[in-house]
């Protein structure tokens, strides 16, 4: 957790083009290289093709990243191809509990680090450490890409992306309503009251049926010290609610207050809110590096750019802060190693 952010090299937000490029790719083959071969329901495969089940129901819109990563890993091994299935995210994790269970995985899968931690105990995943050095891929990964994912011993996932979230904007919405970029709270509170008298959805976002609604906050929290602080949270010496982060939740709610978010957040899912950010419905999307490609695609493509959220005067620590962690990891079913093929 304590590289869970660096300092950023500037303040002013940066052009997000290529920030999707390669942050799958390395991890993509360190889990792929293991594997090589399912059914529709995402189980074990026959010689020759590996099953690789995501936690989205429409890989090749909702993860174009990940989709097209496998076209061209397909393309290239016509002996040995990788089958995407794909699933919603709660039935996925319920699918893969299941499937780890009747001792019926595919063979890589996506999965959140708790249960691929309880998989790990349980001896259900592949210990990708011997393939990581084998193939030279561990120096691809930045140590805290991998460390993450290591349980006595044993290197159970690689990282499925580096996650670097923060904020997008349409700068031709700023342009028009005459809004530089913000820098600090209080700008991104200016340009919230702007927009919003304006009659334009300042941040879009969405709540519903998903816990990913949060992810610019994420490094809000660590300008208020959360890295100072989680470990004495943790281990009950400090509280939650301390003031420092106290204070971070009263600024979240000076941008509520403001209008900063859609009337139907509540009732409107991320998926759907990041559909209006692209139709140009809104001047930011909370979101990260997993929908630059989609959003890049889009009609407002060549005006987006990405920042990595506001400094606070308030703050706690450096301020120029940009995310970037391991997300959940991919991981590989031990059954593998049974195969010599595989």
């Amino acid at each position: 957790m304590s590289t869970m952010t660096h300092e950023a090299g500037s303040p002013r937000a940066t052009r997000f083009r290529g920030l999707a490029s390669s942050v799958t790719a390395t991890a993509l083959v360190a889990a792929m290289v293991t594997a090589c071969g399912s059914d529709s329901s995402g189980g074990p495969s026959a010689e020759g093709l590996i099953t690789l089940a995501m936690h989205n129901p429409n890989i090749k819109q909702q993860d174009p990243a990940t989709y097209e990563l496998v076209q061209a890993f397909n393309s290239k091994n016509p002996t040995m191809k990788v089958k995407l299935v794909g699933r919603p995210m709660e039935q996925h994790q319920q699918q893969m509990t299941i499937a780890a269970q009747s001792d019926t995985l595919p063979e890589v899968f996506w999965v959140y680090n708790a249960l691929a931690k309880t998989m790990t105990k349980n001896g259900d995943l592949l210990d990708l450490g011997p393939v990581l050095g084998e193939k030279n891929l561990k120096g691809k990964f930045a140590p805290h890409m991998l460390s993450g994912f290591k349980q006595e011993g044993v290197q159970y996932g690689a990282p499925y992306q580096a996650l670097v979230t923060g904020f997008y904007y349409n700068k031709s919405i700023l342009d028009k309503q005459g809004i530089p970029v913000p820098e600090t709270f209080g700008d991104l509170l200016s340009a919230v009251k702007k927009l919003k008298a304006k009659g334009v959805v300042p941040i879009a976002k969405g709540a519903n049926n998903s816990s990913f609604s949060v992810w610019a906050f994420l490094t809000m929290l660590d300008r208020f010290g959360y890295e100072e602080k989680y470990q004495a949270i943790l281990d009950k010496k400090l509280s939650y609610d301390n003031p420092d982060f106290l204070r971070l939740y009263q600024h979240i709610e000076e941008l509520a207050e403001a209008g900063a978010f859609p009337s139907n957040m509540t009732t409107q899912t991320y998926t759907q809110a990041v559909a209006s950010f692209t139709a140009g419905q809104a001047a930011f999307l909370d979101s990260g590096v997993w929908d630059a490609a989609k959003i890049q695609k889009s009609p407002i493509g060549k005006n987006v750019g990405f920042w990595a959220g506001p400094t606070f005067s308030d703050g706690v620590g450096k301020q120029k802060l940009v995310m970037n962690a391991p997300s959940a990891p991919l991981v590989v079913s031990a059954k593998v190693k049974e195969d010599p093929k595989k």
